[in-house]
Formats: structure tokens, sequence, C-alpha cells
């Protein structure tokens, strides 16, 4: 079994209105588009921005591939995508990059069940992996990770 790519690369604006408000629009242009400033991509934000009173002020080219065989999710104490753990690293310009990691193993928290457990060995190759190849917003590197902890969603907070 594979990850094959899919057939086309998503093609996504973001604009502003003139009260802040904030829109996104989704087009699928062919894979071989990979420019932002050129082709299709810039064709089309150029368009969009002729028949539009929002700003576009962001444009992003999502490549994607497909795992080509049936996949069957585990089960545990948090199977649903909406358990998450929030994940705290710090980068090289001080900023905080959170990142949040759906249906959560139960093996990367420590025994309390909330915070992470930096010693679990998946976690910490996760994490190794995360510093030496994940960036902040900006571009700078990650540094350390800060914290992490489980985060349930309000409805499901005293079940």
């Amino acid at each position: 079994m594979s990850w094959v790519a899919t057939p086309t690369n998503e093609l996504l604006l973001h604009g502003v209105d003139a009260q802040g408000v904030e829109a996104t629009s989704q087009y699928w242009i062919d894979p071989g588009e990979t420019d932002p400033e050129a082709g299709a991509a810039a064709a089309i934000t150029d368009a969009v921005q002729d028949v539009t009173n929002n700003a576009v002020y962001l444009v992003e080219i999502l490549r994607r591939a497909a795992w080509n065989a049936p996949v069957t999710p585990t089960d545990g104490p948090y199977p649903r995508a909406a358990d998450q753990v929030i994940l705290e690293f710090s980068g090289a310009d001080a900023s905080v990059t959170k990142m949040s990691v759906p249906a959560p193993n139960e093996t990367i928290l420590d025994p309390g069940n909330i915070n992470v457990d930096p010693a679990d060995s998946a976690l910490a190759a996760f994490v190794t992996y995360a510093l030496a190849n994940f960036k902040t917003s900006e571009g700078e590197a990650l540094v350390a990770l800060k914290k992490g902890y489980r985060r349930r969603p309000p409805r499901r907070k005293h079940q």
C-alpha cells in the first residue's frame, strides 16, 4: 500500500472585507501548478480580485495524497477527533507554536491522562521529528516542546 497524489491541487484564496470579516474561496487546479505567483493560481487570484470588494491577502496551494487502501482507526479512551492533545513548542524567535493531534493514544499521556509524557517513545520520536523539520509561522526553527496537554470538547468534560 502507498500514498497516491490526488489529481488536482487545491487553491485557497483568503480575503477580508471593509469590516474586517474574512472569507475563503476554494478552487481546483492542475497538479503541476505549484507557484502562487504564476499560472492558474495567479490568473484565478487576479480574476477573483476583479469581481470582489474583498482584498485577497493570502493565496495557498495545497498538495494532497491519499492512502490507496482501506484504513481502520484504533479504539481507545480518546477515539474521536474532537479529543485532542495540544503540543506547544517554543520557536527560535521566542514565539509559541501550537499543534493539535486528534484522537490521541492514551500511551502518550502521563498517568493522570491530562499532560503528555515526554518519555513515551512514540511522542519522543514525534517531538524529535517536529524539532528537526517543522517551522514557526514566521519560518523560524522550533527549539523545544514547552508543554502538551489533553483537550476535551466542552460537551464531554463531565462524561
